[in-house]
Protein backbone atom coordinates (compact mmCIF):
# COMPACT_ATOMS: atom_id res chain seq x y z
CA UNK A 1 0.00 0.00 0.00
CA UNK A 2 2.91 2.10 0.84
CA UNK A 3 4.01 1.71 -2.93
CA UNK A 4 0.74 2.59 -4.02
CA UNK A 5 0.42 5.78 -2.28
CA UNK A 6 4.04 6.82 -3.13
CA UNK A 7 3.44 6.46 -6.88
CA UNK A 8 0.26 8.45 -6.32
CA UNK A 9 1.84 10.86 -4.81
CA UNK A 10 4.87 11.32 -7.34
CA UNK A 11 2.06 11.00 -10.09
CA UNK A 12 0.10 13.88 -9.02
CA UNK A 13 3.22 16.03 -8.33
CA UNK A 14 4.17 15.64 -11.52
CA UNK A 15 1.37 16.70 -13.36
CA UNK A 16 1.24 20.00 -11.55
CA UNK A 17 4.85 22.10 -12.86
CA UNK A 18 6.07 24.13 -10.65
CA UNK A 19 8.23 26.73 -11.32
CA UNK A 20 11.69 26.65 -9.41
CA UNK A 21 14.25 29.31 -8.92
CA UNK A 22 17.86 28.35 -7.20
CA UNK A 23 19.99 31.20 -6.08
CA UNK A 24 23.55 30.22 -6.46
CA UNK A 25 26.33 32.08 -4.64
CA UNK A 26 28.05 32.99 -7.67
CA UNK A 27 30.14 30.77 -10.09
CA UNK A 28 31.97 27.54 -9.92
CA UNK A 29 34.19 27.19 -13.16
CA UNK A 30 35.63 23.87 -11.73
CA UNK A 31 34.00 20.96 -9.85
CA UNK A 32 32.25 22.09 -6.61
CA UNK A 33 30.84 20.16 -4.71
CA UNK A 34 28.16 22.05 -3.54
CA UNK A 35 27.15 23.64 -6.70
CA UNK A 36 26.96 19.79 -8.66
CA UNK A 37 24.31 19.07 -5.98
CA UNK A 38 22.07 21.98 -7.06
CA UNK A 39 22.60 21.09 -11.40
CA UNK A 40 22.01 17.90 -10.46
CA UNK A 41 18.49 18.66 -8.69
CA UNK A 42 18.28 21.17 -11.77
CA UNK A 43 18.01 18.74 -14.35
CA UNK A 44 16.21 16.33 -13.02
CA UNK A 45 13.48 18.70 -11.61
CA UNK A 46 13.61 20.55 -14.75
CA UNK A 47 12.16 17.02 -16.76
CA UNK A 48 9.01 18.14 -15.24
CA UNK A 49 8.68 21.51 -14.04
CA UNK A 50 10.09 24.80 -15.26
CA UNK A 51 13.66 25.50 -13.23
CA UNK A 52 15.79 28.50 -13.04
CA UNK A 53 19.20 28.86 -11.69
CA UNK A 54 20.70 32.21 -11.13
CA UNK A 55 24.16 33.13 -10.46
CA UNK A 56 24.80 36.62 -9.28
CA UNK A 57 27.97 38.60 -9.74
CA UNK A 58 27.86 41.01 -6.74
CA UNK A 59 26.70 38.51 -3.72
CA UNK A 60 27.11 40.55 -0.86
CA UNK A 61 24.29 42.11 0.94
CA UNK A 62 26.03 45.81 1.76
CA UNK A 63 28.98 45.30 -0.44
CA UNK A 64 31.20 48.71 -0.79
CA UNK A 65 30.41 50.50 -4.03
CA UNK A 66 33.86 50.32 -4.82
CA UNK A 67 33.25 46.42 -5.74
CA UNK A 68 30.66 47.28 -8.23
CA UNK A 69 32.65 48.30 -11.21
CA UNK A 70 34.59 45.23 -11.65
CA UNK A 71 31.44 42.76 -10.70
CA UNK A 72 29.42 44.17 -13.58
CA UNK A 73 32.05 43.86 -15.81
CA UNK A 74 31.94 40.30 -15.22
CA UNK A 75 28.22 40.33 -15.60
CA UNK A 76 28.31 41.71 -19.10
CA UNK A 77 31.20 39.88 -20.50
CA UNK A 78 29.39 36.62 -19.38
CA UNK A 79 26.42 38.12 -20.74
CA UNK A 80 28.37 38.54 -24.03
CA UNK A 81 29.75 35.16 -24.09
CA UNK A 82 26.21 33.38 -22.92
CA UNK A 83 28.49 31.45 -20.14
CA UNK A 84 26.02 31.78 -17.49
CA UNK A 85 26.45 27.74 -15.91
CA UNK A 86 29.31 25.21 -14.71
CA UNK A 87 30.56 24.94 -18.21
CA UNK A 88 33.01 21.84 -19.27
CA UNK A 89 32.05 20.19 -15.92
CA UNK A 90 28.80 19.68 -16.31
CA UNK A 91 26.17 19.19 -18.42
CA UNK A 92 22.61 21.11 -17.90
CA UNK A 93 19.40 19.80 -19.24
CA UNK A 94 18.55 21.73 -22.14
CA UNK A 95 15.21 22.74 -20.02
CA UNK A 96 17.36 24.47 -16.92
CA UNK A 97 17.61 28.22 -17.49
CA UNK A 98 20.75 29.47 -16.99
CA UNK A 99 21.21 32.73 -16.10
CA UNK A 100 23.50 35.13 -14.71
CA UNK A 101 22.21 38.44 -12.85
CA UNK A 102 24.27 41.82 -11.46
CA UNK A 103 22.69 40.41 -8.07
CA UNK A 104 20.60 39.27 -6.19
CA UNK A 105 18.70 41.64 -5.80
CA UNK A 106 14.46 40.37 -6.58
CA UNK A 107 14.77 42.72 -9.60
CA UNK A 108 16.83 39.80 -11.11
CA UNK A 109 15.13 37.43 -10.16
CA UNK A 110 11.96 35.69 -12.11
CA UNK A 111 8.23 34.99 -10.55
CA UNK A 112 8.33 31.52 -9.03
CA UNK A 113 6.23 29.19 -7.27
CA UNK A 114 9.51 28.15 -4.71
CA UNK A 115 12.73 30.20 -4.56
CA UNK A 116 15.89 27.95 -2.90
CA UNK A 117 18.39 29.77 -0.97
CA UNK A 118 21.54 27.84 -1.64
CA UNK A 119 24.21 29.21 1.00
CA UNK A 120 24.05 31.81 3.77
CA UNK A 121 24.87 34.59 1.45
CA UNK A 122 21.76 34.29 -1.15
CA UNK A 123 19.18 33.51 2.34
CA UNK A 124 20.07 36.92 3.48
CA UNK A 125 18.75 38.41 -0.18
CA UNK A 126 15.90 35.45 -0.46
CA UNK A 127 14.44 36.08 2.87
CA UNK A 128 13.42 39.53 1.66
CA UNK A 129 11.81 38.70 -1.48
CA UNK A 130 8.10 39.85 -2.08
CA UNK A 131 5.65 37.12 -2.21
CA UNK A 132 5.66 36.68 -6.30
CA UNK A 133 9.12 35.28 -5.68
CA UNK A 134 7.61 32.40 -4.54
CA UNK A 135 7.60 30.00 -1.45
CA UNK A 136 11.04 30.73 0.03
CA UNK A 137 13.07 27.66 0.96
CA UNK A 138 16.61 27.27 2.28
CA UNK A 139 18.80 24.38 1.68
CA UNK A 140 21.34 23.97 3.82
CA UNK A 141 24.42 22.29 2.52
CA UNK A 142 27.47 22.48 5.06
CA UNK A 143 28.26 23.80 8.53
CA UNK A 144 32.38 24.42 8.45
CA UNK A 145 32.05 28.22 7.76
CA UNK A 146 29.83 28.31 10.55
CA UNK A 147 32.23 26.92 12.34
CA UNK A 148 35.76 28.27 10.76
CA UNK A 149 34.38 32.10 10.23
CA UNK A 150 35.13 35.49 12.36
CA UNK A 151 32.23 35.93 15.42
CA UNK A 152 30.73 38.71 13.16
CA UNK A 153 29.87 36.36 9.80
CA UNK A 154 28.80 33.27 12.42
CA UNK A 155 26.49 35.50 13.57
CA UNK A 156 24.94 36.34 10.12
CA UNK A 157 24.72 32.63 9.08
CA UNK A 158 22.94 32.24 12.35
CA UNK A 159 20.75 34.90 11.40
CA UNK A 160 19.81 33.17 8.19
CA UNK A 161 18.15 30.03 10.46
CA UNK A 162 15.99 32.18 11.89
CA UNK A 163 14.15 33.80 8.72
CA UNK A 164 10.84 32.41 7.68
CA UNK A 165 12.12 29.72 5.24
CA UNK A 166 11.14 26.16 4.80
CA UNK A 167 14.68 24.46 5.87
CA UNK A 168 16.11 21.56 3.88
CA UNK A 169 19.33 19.79 5.36
CA UNK A 170 21.52 17.16 3.80
CA UNK A 171 22.55 14.84 6.71
CA UNK A 172 21.82 14.17 10.38
CA UNK A 173 24.60 16.46 11.62
CA UNK A 174 22.92 19.41 9.64
CA UNK A 175 19.56 18.45 11.25
CA UNK A 176 21.14 18.36 14.79
CA UNK A 177 22.89 21.64 14.58
CA UNK A 178 19.30 23.42 13.26
CA UNK A 179 17.39 21.70 16.03
CA UNK A 180 19.79 22.50 18.62
CA UNK A 181 18.92 26.19 17.54
CA UNK A 182 14.91 25.34 17.50
CA UNK A 183 15.18 25.77 13.73
CA UNK A 184 12.74 22.60 11.96
CA UNK A 185 13.74 21.13 8.70
CA UNK A 186 13.56 18.48 6.37
CA UNK A 187 16.74 15.97 5.43
CA UNK A 188 16.92 15.22 1.74
CA UNK A 189 20.06 13.22 2.06
CA UNK A 190 22.67 13.75 -1.56
CA UNK A 191 22.64 11.35 -3.83
CA UNK A 192 25.02 10.13 -6.09
CA UNK A 193 25.26 8.66 -9.97
CA UNK A 194 25.60 4.55 -9.88
CA UNK A 195 26.01 4.94 -13.63
CA UNK A 196 29.15 6.38 -12.72
CA UNK A 197 30.35 5.91 -9.22
CA UNK A 198 30.37 1.50 -8.86
CA UNK A 199 32.81 -0.97 -8.84
CA UNK A 200 34.54 -1.38 -12.71
CA UNK A 201 37.23 -3.31 -11.19
CA UNK A 202 37.55 -6.10 -8.93
CA UNK A 203 37.95 -5.39 -4.64
CA UNK A 204 40.64 -7.73 -4.70
CA UNK A 205 42.58 -7.07 -8.05
CA UNK A 206 45.51 -7.11 -7.49
CA UNK A 207 46.21 -3.65 -9.50
CA UNK A 208 43.89 -1.93 -7.09
CA UNK A 209 46.89 -0.64 -5.25
CA UNK A 210 46.57 3.42 -5.77
CA UNK A 211 46.41 5.39 -1.90
CA UNK A 212 44.22 8.75 -2.49
CA UNK A 213 42.79 11.31 -1.07
CA UNK A 214 40.92 14.97 -2.03
CA UNK A 215 43.32 18.07 -2.09
CA UNK A 216 42.15 21.45 -0.74
CA UNK A 217 43.94 23.95 0.46
CA UNK A 218 41.68 25.45 3.22
CA UNK A 219 43.09 24.66 6.41
CA UNK A 220 39.65 22.91 7.93
CA UNK A 221 39.60 20.02 4.65
CA UNK A 222 42.67 18.75 6.56
CA UNK A 223 44.92 17.94 3.53
CA UNK A 224 48.19 19.39 6.02
CA UNK A 225 46.93 16.22 8.46
CA UNK A 226 46.43 13.44 5.41
CA UNK A 227 49.85 14.28 4.42
CA UNK A 228 50.99 13.85 7.71
CA UNK A 229 49.60 10.52 8.03
CA UNK A 230 50.93 9.47 4.94
CA UNK A 231 54.32 10.43 5.06
CA UNK A 232 56.21 7.65 7.48
CA UNK A 233 54.03 4.83 5.40
CA UNK A 234 55.63 5.76 2.35
CA UNK A 235 58.82 4.02 2.49
CA UNK A 236 57.98 1.88 4.85
CA UNK A 237 55.32 0.25 2.60
CA UNK A 238 56.84 1.23 -1.06
CA UNK A 239 54.08 3.44 -1.79
CA UNK A 240 55.84 6.13 -3.99
CA UNK A 241 54.23 5.01 -6.88
CA UNK A 242 50.84 4.68 -5.85
CA UNK A 243 49.81 7.69 -4.03
CA UNK A 244 47.74 10.24 -6.21
CA UNK A 245 45.32 13.16 -5.04
CA UNK A 246 43.24 15.67 -6.98
CA UNK A 247 41.71 18.88 -6.83
CA UNK A 248 41.38 21.99 -8.45
CA UNK A 249 44.11 24.11 -7.55
CA UNK A 250 46.73 24.43 -10.97
CA UNK A 251 49.88 24.02 -9.15
CA UNK A 252 49.89 23.07 -5.27
CA UNK A 253 52.74 22.49 -3.42
CA UNK A 254 53.61 18.78 -2.81
CA UNK A 255 55.79 15.90 -1.97
CA UNK A 256 57.22 14.47 -4.89
CA UNK A 257 55.38 10.95 -4.07
CA UNK A 258 52.26 12.20 -5.39
CA UNK A 259 50.53 11.94 -8.10
CA UNK A 260 48.18 15.47 -8.57
CA UNK A 261 45.51 14.97 -10.95
CA UNK A 262 44.10 18.84 -11.97
CA UNK A 263 40.14 19.14 -11.85
CA UNK A 264 39.63 15.50 -13.36
CA UNK A 265 35.92 14.36 -14.95
CA UNK A 266 33.34 12.36 -13.43
CA UNK A 267 34.52 9.44 -15.36
CA UNK A 268 38.18 9.88 -14.81
CA UNK A 269 37.94 10.15 -10.75
CA UNK A 270 35.41 6.89 -11.17
CA UNK A 271 38.26 5.03 -12.53
CA UNK A 272 40.98 6.71 -10.44
CA UNK A 273 38.85 5.39 -7.26
CA UNK A 274 38.26 2.20 -9.57
CA UNK A 275 42.11 1.63 -8.71
CA UNK A 276 42.21 2.69 -5.15
CA UNK A 277 42.44 0.55 -2.23
CA UNK A 278 42.56 2.95 0.11
CA UNK A 279 40.87 6.24 0.29
CA UNK A 280 41.81 8.70 3.01
CA UNK A 281 39.76 11.80 4.13
CA UNK A 282 41.29 14.29 6.26
CA UNK A 283 38.48 17.40 6.76
CA UNK A 284 37.73 18.94 10.00
CA UNK A 285 34.33 20.00 8.82
CA UNK A 286 31.82 18.49 5.93
CA UNK A 287 27.87 18.72 5.94
CA UNK A 288 28.15 15.42 3.72
CA UNK A 289 31.88 14.64 2.24
CA UNK A 290 30.92 13.41 -1.51
CA UNK A 291 34.68 12.31 -2.42
CA UNK A 292 34.15 10.00 0.47
CA UNK A 293 31.34 8.49 -0.68
CA UNK A 294 32.28 8.32 -3.91
CA UNK A 295 35.45 6.80 -3.38
CA UNK A 296 33.23 4.02 -1.19
CA UNK A 297 31.05 3.51 -3.97
CA UNK A 298 33.72 2.40 -6.14
CA UNK A 299 34.90 0.13 -4.00
CA UNK A 300 38.17 1.54 -2.17
CA UNK A 301 38.20 1.36 1.66
CA UNK A 302 37.74 4.45 3.20
CA UNK A 303 39.79 6.01 6.06
CA UNK A 304 38.48 9.39 7.15
CA UNK A 305 37.75 11.96 10.32
CA UNK A 306 34.85 11.94 11.82
CA UNK A 307 34.14 15.12 10.08
CA UNK A 308 30.00 15.35 11.08
CA UNK A 309 28.63 14.61 7.36
CA UNK A 310 30.13 11.12 6.97
CA UNK A 311 27.86 10.10 9.77
CA UNK A 312 24.89 9.90 7.04
CA UNK A 313 26.91 6.95 5.08
CA UNK A 314 30.11 5.69 7.30
CA UNK A 315 30.23 3.26 10.24
CA UNK A 316 33.27 2.85 12.10
CA UNK A 317 34.79 -0.65 11.99
CA UNK A 318 31.82 -1.87 9.54
CA UNK A 319 32.20 0.47 6.30
CA UNK A 320 35.03 2.44 7.04
CA UNK A 321 37.49 3.51 10.02
CA UNK A 322 36.97 6.46 10.82
CA UNK A 323 39.52 8.83 13.40
CA UNK A 324 38.78 12.28 15.73
CA UNK A 325 39.74 15.45 13.59
CA UNK A 326 43.28 16.91 13.75
CA UNK A 327 44.76 13.46 14.94
CA UNK A 328 47.43 12.72 12.01
CA UNK A 329 49.14 10.17 14.28
CA UNK A 330 45.62 8.33 14.53
CA UNK A 331 44.98 8.38 10.76
CA UNK A 332 48.03 6.73 9.68
CA UNK A 333 47.53 3.93 12.04
CA UNK A 334 43.94 3.27 10.86
CA UNK A 335 45.47 3.42 7.30
CA UNK A 336 48.65 1.22 8.45
CA UNK A 337 46.15 -1.13 9.63
CA UNK A 338 44.68 -1.60 6.50
CA UNK A 339 47.55 -1.68 4.27
CA UNK A 340 48.71 -4.52 6.54
CA UNK A 341 46.20 -6.39 6.94
CA UNK A 342 44.01 -6.86 3.19
CA UNK A 343 41.08 -8.73 4.25
CA UNK A 344 40.15 -6.84 6.54
CA UNK A 345 40.61 -3.95 3.85
CA UNK A 346 38.50 -6.13 1.41
CA UNK A 347 35.46 -6.43 4.07
CA UNK A 348 35.38 -2.63 4.55
CA UNK A 349 35.68 -2.01 0.96
CA UNK A 350 32.56 -4.44 0.29
CA UNK A 351 30.61 -3.09 3.36
CA UNK A 352 31.46 0.20 1.69
CA UNK A 353 29.56 -0.34 -1.28
CA UNK A 354 26.56 -2.00 0.09
CA UNK A 355 26.33 0.91 2.35
CA UNK A 356 25.62 3.51 -0.12
CA UNK A 357 23.64 1.65 -2.65
CA UNK A 358 20.45 3.37 -1.21
CA UNK A 359 21.93 7.03 -1.53
CA UNK A 360 19.85 7.12 -5.35
CA UNK A 361 19.34 10.63 -6.71
CA UNK A 362 15.85 8.87 -8.14
CA UNK A 363 14.98 8.63 -4.10
CA UNK A 364 16.43 12.33 -3.34
CA UNK A 365 14.73 13.79 -6.25
CA UNK A 366 11.54 12.52 -5.09
CA UNK A 367 11.67 13.63 -1.59
CA UNK A 368 12.13 17.23 -3.03
CA UNK A 369 9.47 16.76 -5.74
CA UNK A 370 6.94 16.23 -2.63
CA UNK A 371 7.97 18.71 -0.66
CA UNK A 372 8.40 21.49 -3.70
CA UNK A 373 4.62 20.21 -4.15
CA UNK A 374 3.77 20.87 -0.47
CA UNK A 375 5.21 24.23 -0.04
CA UNK A 376 4.30 25.52 -3.78
CA UNK A 377 0.50 25.07 -2.51
CA UNK A 378 0.97 27.65 0.15
CA UNK A 379 1.95 30.55 -2.22
CA UNK A 380 0.29 33.48 -2.90
CA UNK A 381 -1.68 33.03 -6.39
CA UNK A 382 0.88 33.41 -9.56
CA UNK A 383 2.73 36.64 -10.03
Amino acid sequence: MNAIMTLVIIVIVRDMPIRITFCLPGYAKRPTGGFKIIYEYANRLAQHHTVSVIHPNLLLTGSPWSEYPLRLGGWVLRQAKLSYGPGSWFSSHPRVQMSTVPSLHPRHIPNSDVVVATAWTTAEWVARYPASKGRKLYFVQDYEHLMTAPERRRRRIMATYGKPFTMIVISPVLQTLLSRNQVECTLIPNALDDTLYRVNHPIDAEDRNGLGFPYRPEPYKGTQDVLAALSPLVDRYDLQDHVWTFGSTSHPQLPSWIIYHHHPSDHALSALYNRTKIFVVGSHFEGWGLPGMEAMACGAALVSTDHGGIGAYAQDGVNALLTPIRQPAQLRDRIESLVKDDTWRRSIAENGVQAVKPFTWERSTQMFERLLSTVSRQINPRG
